[in-house]
């Protein structure tokens, strides 16, 4: 099969083609846009409502306040913003050892609340440290410590749980004012989160709890006993007391009884004397009447005699006769009575 000749390539035809111009302007063009875009980007920067700043300029503050919440402009290339917060913040600082006066260990955690006040912004992000608020936690973590230890240095580690309260109020006092003196913070509380005594402790006071709660059985159990045997003795002295007020009640009903009768007694025998008495005086007045009668009519006395005459006669004429005339019983009468006439108004006849 016969072969055709092919053309030859000239070196010319193989050779890349050479950029368009349009393509490389269109490059430029991107990168100036970007560095315009970073540009307009540095030269403004915003602060949060719960932050300020200060502006600085090749390295040096040219703000005399602390910029507020907001959007702020800045030459691009050569100023630079820092911002603090200082809204209420909390940091916590944990397994710090401290030592009480009786020199035992105790690991602690505390909390802090504070807040930075804006006089204190430029000498925290320029003063204190390196610049921004980098050191700041760190540092007032450093002087917490130092005086959360002068705090407890103070207590016997068997009044830290008692007194906790009181503690937290000193290292807040102590920690407040060393932070306020050096770093301008305002320290609002301190609270003690954790606190954690050593093992020997522990186990120390574990054996005196046990040890006192023996005691204080022991101690129940002799009030126990005592309360018994006081009851015994108040039981004892109450029916003691119930028999005696009986006896004397007994007794004081004896008494009245005797004493009853005895007035009884005395009320007849006084009665016994005043019937006599009466008796007596009616028969004295009795007599004084009979001889006031005898006084006045003297025949009463001769029928008084023959009133007793005839008590004592037995209903027989007498043997004996008066003139020897036997059975003649006027004439014995006539001898008897006297003139019988109511006597004259004469005197009587003198006994």
């Amino acid at each position: 099969m016969p072969t055709k000749d092919l053309p030859s390539i000239s070196p010319e035809t193989t050779a890349p083609p050479t950029p368009k111009p349009n393509r490389n302007k269109k490059r430029l063009h991107l990168a100036l846009a970007l560095i315009g875009l970073w540009i307009a980007s540095d030269s403004f920067f915003i602060v949060q409502p719960s932050e300020m700043a200060g502006l600085r300029r090749m390295g040096s503050l040219i703000t005399k306040q602390p910029i507020g919440s907001g959007l702020h402009f800045k030459l691009p290339l050569l100023d630079a913003a820092d911002t603090i917060q200082v809204s209420l913040d909390r940091s916590v600082i944990d397994d710090m050892d401290v030592y009480t006066a009786d020199n035992q260990k105790i690991t602690i955690s505390i909390g802090l609340t504070e807040r930075i006040p804006p006089n204190a912004v430029f000498r925290l992000l320029y003063d204190t440290g390196r610049t921004g608020s980098f050191d700041i936690k760190g540092n007032i973590s450093q002087v917490a410590k130092d005086r959360a230890l002068r705090v407890f240095a103070r207590h016997n580690t068997q009044n830290i749980s008692e007194k906790r309260e009181e503690i937290a109020h000193l290292m807040t006092k102590e920690i407040g004012s060393a932070v306020k003196e050096y770093f301008g913070i305002d320290v609002i509380d301190v609270q003690i989160i954790n606190l954690q005594y050593s093992k020997e402790f522990v186990e120390s006071n574990e054996k005196a709890v046990k040890q006192k709660n023996i005691a204080l059985a022991a101690q129940y159990e002799v009030q126990k006993i005592k309360a018994e045997a006081e009851q015994a003795v108040a039981r004892s002295k109450g029916e003691a007391e119930a028999n005696r007020t009986k006896a004397e009640g007994e007794a004081a009903a004896r008494i009245a009884r005797a004493k009853g009768d005895a007035d009884s007694r005395l009320l007849a025998a006084a009665a016994e004397a005043k019937a006599a008495d009466l008796v007596n005086e009616a028969t004295a007045r009795g007599l004084h009447l009979k001889g006031q009668a005898y006084a006045q009519f003297p025949a009463l006395v001769t029928i008084a005699a023959i009133e007793q005459l005839f008590s004592r006669w037995q209903g027989q004429v007498p043997s004996t006769m008066i003139g020897g005339v036997s059975g003649n019983l006027p004439t014995l009468l006539n001898l008897a009575l006297p003139n019988l006439t109511a006597p004259s108004n004469s005197a009587p006849p003198q006994q």
